[in-house]
C-alpha cells in the first residue's frame, strides 16, 4: 500500500511539471489506461459485445430493405434517422470504455413510400475528434469510461484529458462526438451531443450523408447545446437549453432561436441565456417548453466529483437536494432580462427525457416524464427504473406535485419501466391526448417493446403495451406523421402516427426496421411491415428521429444552395 501512495505521488508530481507537454502526458494517459486494466475490462464490457457492439465499416452505398411482411405505407415517405456511439474497433478498445464514448454514427433508413422502396446508409460523422483518432490509428481522447477509481481522479485533478485534448482541438466544444440525437430544423440536419455544439451533416436523397462540422448556428450557441433541442411546430423557433460542468461556466443555459437567427449578425445573450438563480450543476439531458416558457430541470441528480471514487458515480442521486423546475418566460426580446422562476418539487425524483409539456390554467404547466427514484450514471441493471410520471406546476403557489401515472395497483402486468418518450412532432410544447414509450429490457440500453399513453391532466394511463417477443429487442422509436387520419376514434390527431423503431434479432445476429400503426385503438400496435437489414446489424444507440419528405427535400435544396455559394466564395470567377 504504502509503494502505490508513493507510486501515485511521483507520477502527480512528473504529471504536474509535464502538462504542457501532449507527448509525456499520451504516454503517461497510456500508463493510466494499462493501470485501470482497459483492455481486460472492455473485453467484458456489456457495450462492446452483443448488439452493443460497434460495426467494422460505414456502407459505400445504399443498401436496399427486403419487405419480409406486410407492406411500406404509401403516404410514408422520410428519411429515419437513428444515431448512436460506435467506436473503431480496429483500435482496439485501449481506453477504458463507457457506451457514450463512441464515434457518432448516423444509420439513415430512407424510405419512398409511392415506390415502396426502402435504402439502408450508415456513416461515421467526422468530428475533430474521429479524424484524429482515425490519423493516430488509435483511441487517443478522454472518455467517460475511464472516471472510475483514484486514478480516474487522478486524472481530472491533473487535467490529463483536457491538456491532450487541447493540443489537437483548442476549443473543447468542437470535442465531442456528436452521437446522440439529430435535429432537422430551419433546412438544418444537425447531430446533437451533451458537451458539444451541434455538429452539421447533409442527407442526399438516396439517404447517404455528408458531414458538414461543427456550427454555432450563427453564432448564437457559445456554450454546450444539450442533446435534446427542440422544434416549436407552431413557431418553427428552435428551443435551446444546454448545461456545463466546467467551473467558471454557466451551470445552465436556455432559450430560443428563430431562422432569421441563422443569417444575422452573431447574437447577444438574450438568445441563449444564462439560468439566474441556480447555484448547483444538475444532470439536465432534457428540458421540455410550453407556448409561454420553457422548462429547466434542477431534479435530484447532480453533478458529484467525488464520486469517480464510488465506482464512477460522477453523476449521483442527491436526495439532500432540493429538486426544482425552472419557468423560464418565452417572447421576451433579447434585449431584456429573464428571471428564471425556480419551483420546488414535492419530492426527490430522478428524469432523464420529457414526454411533454402543455400550459393549464392561470399560472398551471403541465409536465408528463418517465421518472424514478434513483439513478446510476454507469446503466448498472435495476438502479435506473423510470415510471411514466406527472407533475402539476403551480406558478401562483410556488408549488410542484407529482403523481405515478401507472400505479401498482392497476398495473396488471407489474409496473412497467420506461424510457425514450415520444409525442408526435406537432404537439410539442401544448396538449396532447396521446404519448408513446419504449419498455427497458434487463440490459440498460435496450428496449423489449413500445407502450402507447393516453395523456389526461390528472387522470390518463396505459393504453397498449406491444412486446417484440423473445430474443428481441429495440430502440427508440421514430414517429412519422401520417398525410391523412385514418383512424375513426375520437382523437386530436396525435397518434395519427407511424411508430418505427429498429429491432435487433439475437438469433439471426441481424437488424429488422419494424413499422407499426400508432392509431390501433387494441392492446398492442399492429405490425404494418418488416424492414429487413439481411447480412447486416444497427448496434444499440440512442436516439431516433424521423424527417418528413417535404421537410427532406427543403433540406436537400438548402444544402446545395449553401454548398453552391461555398463554391462561389472560394473562386469568384466562378
Amino acid at each position: 500500500a504504502r509503494q502505490r501512495v508513493v507510486g501515485v505521488a511521483l507520477v502527480s508530481v512528473v504529471l504536474f511539471f509535464a502538462r504542457n507537454s501532449p507527448t509525456v502526458l499520451d504516454h503517461l494517459d497510456s500508463l493510466l489506461d494499462r493501470a485501470q486494466g482497459a483492455r481486460g475490462i472492455n473485453q467484458v464490457s456489456r457495450y462492446l459485445i452483443g448488439n452493443f457492439r460497434p460495426v467494422a465499416s460505414e456502407t459505400s452505398a445504399p443498401i436496399r430493405l427486403r419487405v419480409a411482411s406486410g407492406a411500406i405505407p404509401a403516404g410514408l415517405s422520410a428519411a429515419i434517422v437513428r444515431i448512436g456511439p460506435n467506436p473503431i474497433a480496429e483500435h482496439g478498445h485501449t481506453k477504458l470504455y463507457h457506451w457514450f464514448d463512441g464515434h457518432g454514427m448516423v444509420h439513415v433508413c430512407r424510405i419512398k413510400g409511392d415506390t415502396g422502396v426502402a435504402n439502408y446508409s450508415s456513416h461515421w460523422l467526422r468530428t475533430p475528434r474521429y479524424e484524429h483518432e482515425r490519423a493516430l490509428r488509435r483511441d487517443y481522447f478522454p472518455t467517460v469510461g475511464e472516471l472510475v477509481g483514484p486514478l480516474g481522479l487522478l486524472r481530472v485533478l491533473l487535467d490529463i484529458g483536457g491538456a491532450k485534448a487541447r493540443a489537437y482541438i483548442p476549443d473543447l466544444l468542437r470535442l465531442g462526438q456528436a452521437n446522440t440525437a439529430v435535429l432537422s430544423w430551419a433546412g438544418r440536419v444537425l447531430a446533437l451531443h451533451e458537451a458539444s455544439l451541434p455538429f452539421e451533416l447533409s442527407l442526399r436523397d438516396d439517404g447517404s450523408v455528408a458531414s458538414l462540422g461543427y456550427s454555432s448556428l450563427g453564432g448564437e450557441v457559445d456554450a454546450p447545446l444539450s442533446a435534446h433541442a427542440r422544434v416549436d411546430a407552431s413557431t418553427d423557433e428552435l428551443m435551446l437549453g444546454g448545461y456545463a460542468l466546467q467551473p467558471g461556466s454557466p451551470a445552465m443555459k436556455w432559450g430560443t432561436l428563430a431562422p432569421a437567427d441563422l443569417d444575422g449578425p452573431p447574437g447577444s445573450e438574450g438568445n441563449f441565456r444564462t439560468a439566474s438563480n441556480l447555484s448547483t450543476r444538475p444532470f439536465a439531458h432534457d428540458f421540455a417548453f410550453t407556448a409561454a416558457c420553457v422548462l429547466l430541470l434542477d431534479l435530484s441528480v447532480q453533478f458529484t466529483p467525488e464520486g469517480i471514487l464510488d465506482e464512477g458515480r460522477v453523476f449521483s442521486f442527491a436526495t439532500e437536494h432540493v429538486p426544482r423546475i425552472g419557468l423560464g418566460r418565452r417572447g421576451v426580446p433579447p434585449s431584456e432580462a429573464v428571471e428564471v422562476l425556480w419551483v420546488p418539487v414535492e419530492r426527490p425524483i430522478a428524469a432523464v427525457h420529457v414526454l411533454n409539456a402543455w400550459d393549464g390554467e392561470a399560472g398551471e404547466v403541465w409536465l408528463w416524464l418517465p421518472a424514478g427514484e434513483s439513478f446510476d450514471l454507469q446503466l448498472r441493471g435495476g438502479a435506473n427504473f423510470f415510471a411514466m410520471t406527472e407533475i402539476r406546476i403551480d406558478a401562483n403557489t410556488n408549488s410542484a406535485s407529482v403523481r405515478r401515472v401507472q400505479s401498482e395497483a392497476t398495473a396488471a402486468e407489474g409496473l412497467l419501466n420506461v424510457e425514450f418518450p415520444k409525442v408526435h412532432a406537432d404537439f410539442q410544447g401544448r396538449f396532447a391526448m396521446f404519448g408513446f414509450a419504449s419498455v427497458a429490457a434487463a440490459a440498460e440500453g435496450s428496449f423489449s417493446g413500445v407502450t402507447k399513453w393516453r395523456i389526461e391532466p390528472g387522470r390518463g394511463g396505459l393504453l397498449s403495451h406491444t412486446s417484440y417477443g423473445a430474443g428481441r429487442a429495440g430502440g427508440d422509436l421514430a414517429l412519422c406523421a401520417k398525410p391523412a387520419r385514418a383512424g375513426a376514434h375520437a382523437s386530436d390527431g396525435s397518434d395519427a402516427v407511424w411508430v418505427l423503431v429498429w429491432i435487433y434479432d439475437e438469433a439471426s445476429d441481424a437488424s429488422e426496421l419494424l413499422v407499426l400503426d400508432g392509431e390501433a385503438t387494441g392492446e398492442a400496435l399492429p405490425e404494418v411491415a418488416r424492414l429487413v437489414l439481411d447480412g447486416g446489424r444497427v448496434p444499440f444507440g440512442f436516439h431516433s428521429t424521423c424527417i418528413p419528405e417535404a421537410e427532406l427535400q427543403r433540406h436537400i435544396a438548402a444544402s446545395e444552395a449553401r454548398a453552391a455559394r461555398a463554391a462561389a466564395a472560394e473562386d469568384p470567377a466562378a
